[in-house]
């Protein structure tokens, strides 16, 4: 609770147990309205920045999918010039694949991957940025769990080694010093996190409540980026609605956005009654 780490002590603002004798009381007052949700985006990008100049290892940004986690990162990775590739694995048996070839500064997987996976995408990738988006498999398996905390370590020299006896191929060295640096994007809770592995990183959370998720959609709504075809007033249209509706909504995300702002440039006089069919479906 005094970490920060339990979810339902979050949901309730409990910070804090003080124990007098046998009873306790506890202490409410919720640290996340310290922080606005997009103070905390501007926190996600100043992290990030700090794992692509390297005064960082690693970054660890958790909360629901759909609102910009990913976009920030890869707009943090644009701004820094540097290229990158996505899901550039292949099977280990294709002959044409030449790692050597792959020049990018920076490497993304999505999805699933196993230990042995990891440890292939760690030594190809060595040296460079690798990013875990929504790839919470490795995050759950305590065999790549082990990998990463050798990738994570706080010395000076950071070794991952591999000692099963099943072959791996002359291509991949048993142990290897590994020089680069890691970031995980997870739509999971940080308190269901590997406590290793948030020890060994910078951590941002960017959880949300109802009202915080419209908050996080107007910023991004009136980016010079998002749909900018669409006029303001159409989009202060639809940020106005879905803020209406938000309680009953089934889902709130930037594709719920895309598609109200659509309906509301689209759909004439009946565009409120299509909008809401759109959310609460």
């Amino acid at each position: 609770i005094r970490n920060g780490l339990s979810n339902k002590a979050r949901k309730f603002g409990v910070t804090d147990v003080i124990v007098k004798g046998e009873s306790a009381d506890i202490v409410v007052e919720n640290p996340t309205n310290y922080f606005s949700i997009n103070e905390r985006f501007d926190f996600l990008a100043e992290l990030t920045n700090m794992v692509i100049d390297g005064t960082a290892v690693s970054l660890l940004i958790t909360g629901q999918g759909g609102l910009g986690k990913s976009f920030t990162v890869n707009s943090c990775i644009k701004a820094a010039g540097l290229t990158y590739t996505t899901d550039f694995q292949v099977e280990e048996d294709d002959e044409e694949y030449d790692p050597t070839l792959n020049t990018a500064d920076v490497h993304v997987i999505k999805g699933f991957s196993t230990a042995k996976g990891l440890y292939r995408t760690l030594w190809e990738n060595n040296g460079k940025l690798v990013v875990f988006d929504d790839c919470d498999s490795i995050l759950k398996d305590a065999n790549a769990l082990n990998l990463l905390k050798g990738a994570l370590d706080s010395y000076d020299e950071r070794w991952i080694s591999w000692n099963a006896e099943a072959k791996f191929g002359d291509d991949l060295p048993r142990k290897f010093l590994f020089t680069g640096r890691i970031i995980f994007i997870s739509n999971k809770n940080q308190e269901d996190i590997d406590g290793a592995i948030k020890s060994r990183s910078l951590r941002v959370d960017v959880s949300m409540t109802r009202s915080e998720v419209v908050e996080r959609m107007s910023v991004i709504a009136f980016s010079d980026s998002f749909m900018p075809e669409v006029s303001h007033e159409m989009k202060r249209d639809a940020i106005s609605f879905i803020d209406e509706v938000k309680e009953q909504a089934t889902n709130l995300s930037l594709r719920e956005l895309i598609s109200v702002v659509k309906i509301r440039e689209s759909a004439g006089d009946k565009w409120k009654r299509l909008a809401l069919y759109t959310l609460t479906a």
